[in-house]
């Protein structure tokens, strides 16, 4: 075999290695691909998920603040009154 001959024969044994390395490295892509696809998706599924939970937090505040300011509004006219009524007599 002449020098030639074995740097050929080097050349595409290499060659070989390379193009299997490369059809690896595109499955390895098309699978992170398909990973960040999907974790996209749980994404977006967790902020619709986390939106829902915030409105119904904002909802139950609203209401319960609502009905403490009744609260508070009904004893300090309670209060005025009885102070007025004592002051009055």
């Amino acid at each position: 075999m002449t020098e030639e001959n074995k740097i050929t024969n080097g050349w595409n044994e290499w060659a070989k290695h390379v193009l299997k390395e490369l059809d690896r490295l595109d499955k390895v892509d098309e699978y992170c691909d398909e990973e960040k696809k999907e974790i996209r998706d749980l994404i977006n599924e967790l902020d619709k998920n986390f939106s829902i939970f915030q409105a119904k937090v904002e909802t139950k505040a609203s209401v319960y603040g609502g009905i403490w300011g009744a609260i508070v509004g009904v004893i300090t006219a309670l209060i005025i009154s009885l102070i007025v009524h004592h002051i009055v007599r």
